[in-house]
């Protein structure tokens, strides 16, 4: 069983079938279905290495279908393993939502707020710049705090500012 080459010991493939009692394609399968639940599991518990591991074992699953009968087996095992990866994470992309852990995780409802939703200032408003504009920055107008872009570069904080453009929700400030 082991052999020494150079005086180094090393395991053939037949004799980690023989240590574990397996004939080559019940490894095979074992190599797959492993690596197909790996590779599942990465999408519930992401962080790449599961899902390395998964495909590492679905080659392993492809070499070790093509020393047991050849190389069509081995293409045949790695379009297996490239189809049943496909479906496998597709379903459980379609089963992960409803899940309990995904609920906790996945929000349900949409975000719809914006910045400076249809200001409330017109051309000529005053207001004091509260952050530096280096241009853009944070100004007080009117009584409400704004996300303001000046025109003639950097205003210091504290500086009175007056609007003299509004375009959306865009607010274009100078030095009053």
């Amino acid at each position: 069983m082991w052999g020494i080459i150079e005086n180094k010991a090393f395991l053939s493939d037949n004799d980690i079938m023989e240590l574990l009692n397996l004939s080559g394609w019940e490894l095979v399968a074992i190599l797959y279905f492993a690596g197909i639940g790996l590779v599942v599991l990465e999408v519930f518990l992401p962080g790449l290495i599961l899902g390395i591991i998964g495909l590492v074992l679905l080659l392993l699953s492809c070499y070790a279908a093509y020393t047991e009968a050849g190389w069509l087996a081995g293409v045949v095992m790695f379009c297996a393993s490239c189809a049943g990866s496909f479906f496998a994470v597709i379903a459980a992309f379609n089963t992960l939502p409803k899940t309990q852990f995904a609920r906790k995780w996945i929000p349900t409802t949409a975000i719809t707020a914006v910045s400076n939703p249809e200001p409330d200032v017109r051309v000529g408003d005053a207001g004091v710049a509260l952050t530096q504009l280096r241009p853009v920055g944070t100004a007080k107008i009117s009584g409400k705090r704004y996300d303001v872009e000046s025109v003639i570069g950097i205003v210091q904080p504290g500086t009175r500012i007056k609007v003299v453009r509004v375009e959306g929700s865009r607010i274009l400030v100078s030095n009053e």
